[in-house]
């Protein structure tokens, strides 16, 4: 076993020319009980949220769209970025997904139909997020998520997404979803830092798995 838990918070470290939709003027304490109240409203499952027991690779977007802001986006009035998700804007959705995760709770389920419906409307890193929250490592395996998973991460790695190649690896390197796969693994590794570099928060998580991989390789060499 690589990792023993996989947390599902995959937030991008590059902060964007326009990082932030509105000025922020909440305070962190106002922005999480505004955020609980967009939670409150996601549990009751509005009837525009899609289907999100479905897998991201359905929906993957073939034009994918810029992210140009992170949860700091919605900061300011998540219920606006929730209407702004309602209306089809993908990156509105992936940042307040991100927002649930930061104020409300890193393993925050509310965040998943977020991460799905972003996906829908063009953000690639939503997809991976998506494919991400679904994957339990320390529960029972179920040979249909986990090849969902494989399948996303492996879609989103090819449109070069920085998490995805990480993500692809890791299952890679476990054989989760895919037939174990070292060398393939190491690639998709090192595909993870090409778009933003080796400081980039994905890069530095494929660097850590890579270590881990090669070193147990050279441990089976010397068997």
């Amino acid at each position: 076993m690589f990792i023993k838990r996989l947390r599902v918070v995959l937030i991008m470290s590059l902060c964007f020319a326009s990082c932030s939709i509105l000025k922020p003027s909440l305070n962190p304490e106002q922005t999480k009980i505004e955020t609980l109240k967009v939670v409150e409203i996601l549990a009751t499952k509005p009837d525009w949220l899609d289907n999100s027991s479905e897998c991201a690779t359905r929906v993957m977007p073939v034009n994918e769209k810029k992210v140009v802001y992170l949860d700091d986006g919605c900061s300011n009035s998540p219920k606006d970025c929730l209407e702004k998700c309602k209306n089809e804007d993908g990156n509105a959705c992936y940042a307040l997904g991100l927002l649930i995760q930061k104020r409300v709770d890193p393993l925050s389920t509310a965040s998943i139909p977020l991460f799905f419906r972003s996906c829908k409307y063009g953000i690639v890193s939503g997809c991976t997020n998506f494919a991400a929250s679904k994957l339990d490592l320390d529960g029972e395996r179920d040979a249909d998520s986990d090849t969902c998973a494989a399948d996303t991460f492996e879609q989103t790695c090819n449109n070069n997404d920085p998490w995805g190649c990480s993500m692809y690896g890791t299952v890679l390197a476990m054989g989760i979803g895919r037939q174990k796969n070292i060398e393939k693994a190491l690639e998709s590794f090192d595909k993870a830092c090409v778009r933003f570099g080796e400081e980039d928060d994905a890069c530095k998580s494929a660097r850590q798995m890579q270590q881990i991989v090669e070193k147990e390789k050279g441990e089976k060499k010397l068997k």
